[in-house]
């Protein structure tokens, strides 16, 4: 037997080892989980059964709560789990199945139907005993979409706790977290809410985007700009080709889609303007995307617009008072213009 392929499957879990043959090593999971479990009580599989949809590792209360039984009626089910070796007790009122394909092995045997339901039970009981609180909001909000799958009243909720859960792990720096949040965001949104579909796009661009992945964050904008184009929401539109075009540059991508874009958006801006229609921070708005043209111009290897581009980009951040902005104009010119071809004149620049 290659004993180390068999410790990585059956993570040195003597009921996996009892599955091992002889001649090859395969481990026959299901079969195992399967006669384990035949040795208990039909409540006591219900119950792992229960707790399988409620994760690998779950809270004894949760599952008390879920099941709508007494916590000490419920800890002789998992006890008995527990002595049949299929869960941990990890303490503090927390169990552990003990692989994670004992999990998968129970959880297989329930139809999707009756997950969704189970799911719908624990999102409930989840938000009885936590409440809003933070660090249960990424549980909250899968189990909540999880439940949406047959209960389409709840994927309002669903998305709302999935933004939240998103920006919860944002803030705790877990990019690559937030963007999937939002990605199973956007799976539940009506395929009439082109608006909302779009805002969901541009904010698992930016948490794609924070988390380092700019190529899959450009593709994510620019789906974002052809979902807001479905909009009469000009603002959503010029914010979408910004992003598409901060995120396209960083690997190197060459600026001619990113220029088409943007420019599109300035003259949305401007019509918007002439027809009097009120657009949120427009001056900040034409500042920026004043500094993304600039960029996706030295990234098109337009050099004969870049003089006029950099002036009216810089008017706009001086006019609007933002430093940060100005930072910006002055470190595009300076590193991707005249770093390349008049070095002495960025040095004076700087200077």
């Amino acid at each position: 037997l290659d004993m180390a392929a068999v410790m990585r499957q059956t993570a040195g879990n003597p009921l996996f080892l009892h599955a091992v043959t002889r001649s090859d090593g395969p481990v026959d999971m299901q079969s195992a989980v399967r006669r384990r479990l035949a040795s208990l009580d039909e409540r006591v599989q219900e119950t792992l059964r229960v707790g399988s949809v409620l994760g690998l590792e779950f809270e004894l209360r949760v599952a008390a709560a879920a099941t709508d039984r007494d916590e000490l009626d419920l800890l002789d089910d998992l006890e008995l789990a527990v002595a049949a070796r299929l869960l941990d007790d990890v303490g503090h009122d927390r169990f552990r199945f003990t692989h994670a394909l004992v999990r998968a092995s129970l959880r297989d045997e329930l139809s999707s139907s009756r997950q969704a339901r189970m799911h719908r039970r624990i999102s409930i009981a989840f938000h009885d005993i936590f409440g809003d609180d933070p660090r249960h909001l990424p549980e909250l909000a899968f189990h909540t979409a999880e439940a949406a799958a047959i209960d389409s009243q709840l994927r309002p909720v669903a998305i709302e706790r999935l933004r939240r859960a998103a920006d919860e792990s944002s803030a705790q720096f877990s990019f690559d977290e937030a963007a999937q949040l939002i990605e199973r965001a956007r799976g539940l949104t009506d395929s009439d809410d082109t608006a909302l579909a779009a805002r969901l796009a541009l904010e698992q661009g930016i948490a794609e985007s924070r988390a380092g992945r700019n190529m899959p964050a450009a593709h994510t904008f620019y789906t974002a700009i052809e979902l807001a184009r479905q909009t009469g929401e000009v603002g959503l539109r010029v914010e979408a080709a910004i992003r598409y075009e901060d995120a396209s540059w960083r690997p190197g991508l060459p600026g001619v889609v990113a220029l088409d874009r943007l420019r599109e958006a300035t003259r949305l801006l401007d019509e918007a303007t002439e027809a009097d229609s009120s657009i949120d921070d427009e001056y900040e708005l034409r500042a920026r995307l004043a500094v993304a043209t600039l960029r996706a111009l030295a990234m098109s290897g337009r050099n004969d617009e870049i003089d006029d581009a950099f002036q009216r980009a810089l008017s706009l951040a001086v006019d609007l008072g933002s430093p940060n902005i100005e930072a910006n104009v002055l470190s595009v010119y300076l590193g991707q213009v005249l770093f390349y071809e008049d070095v002495h004149r960025a040095d004076d620049m700087v200077s």
